[in-house]
């Protein structure tokens, strides 16, 4: 859907009555999208489908953004009531961070890949990494009934203990979640387990938390809650 943007910039710059067809004719319903996106593609793309109210299913999305195109996203997400298959991305500025969970409850599927900020073993990383953490709890936050997002990557990205515990509160609402090699030892996973313990909703069907050292303590403590879901 790259592509699309030139388009839709060129539709913005045209007035209707240079236009033979219908607009929302020349709008993808389905489509997927893949690469680099600038805060201005996701304007004009907005810009379209706000003003012909033309629906949207992103099959798949795999993106970079550039500044601050990840919070423009979220908002045409929202306001459209964009439909998400998979959505992943590996890149964005640390002050956008923020906004990494604001379309939860319209995305399927969501993974992260850890990138160069988020791997920064500084203060600035750590900071990061909690930032994310903080913005996928209040994603999830929004999500309001079971399986309503199947699964959640967050592999590989040093969340450690203080992450997990920042996340354990409402990552129990996902079916599949994905925490390998997070950081996570025994203190962690006893916070873990303790939430998900709690969890009414009975959402989640897998849980993969390998490549963490939470010895016996902490496997007992997750154990545990596996059993009562």
């Amino acid at each position: 859907m790259a592509q699309w943007f030139h388009v839709f910039a060129c539709l913005n710059e045209l007035g209707s009555d240079d236009i033979s067809l219908p607009v929302t004719k020349l709008l993808p319903t389905v489509a997927d999208i893949d690469g680099s996106v600038f805060s201005s593609d996701i304007t004009n793309m907005a810009s379209l489908y706000k003003r012909h109210n033309a629906t949207l299913i992103l099959k798949e999305a795999n993106l970079s953004f550039v500044g601050n195109a990840l919070q423009s996203f979220g908002k045409f997400v929202q306001e459209q009531r964009v439909k998400i298959g998979v959505f992943s991305f590996n890149y964005c500025p640390d002050e956008q961070l923020q906004f990494a969970g604001s379309f939860f409850p319209h995305v399927k599927k969501f993974e992260i890949s850890p990138f160069g900020s988020l791997l920064d073993l500084t203060d600035r990383g750590r900071k990061n990494v909690l930032t994310l953490a903080r913005s996928i709890k209040d994603g999830l936050l929004q999500i309001d009934h079971p399986h309503q997002m199947k699964k959640l990557v967050l592999c590989v990205i040093p969340f450690g203990d203080e992450g997990v515990s920042i996340l354990s509160s409402e990552v129990g609402k996902v079916a599949e979640l994905d925490m390998r090699d997070i950081g996570m030892t025994s203190v962690g996973a006893v916070k873990l387990g303790e939430h998900l313990e709690m969890e009414t909703t009975q959402s989640m069907v897998r849980l993969d938390i390998s490549c963490n050292e939470v010895g016996d303590i902490g496997a007992c403590a997750i154990t545990k809650s596996i059993h009562k879901m």
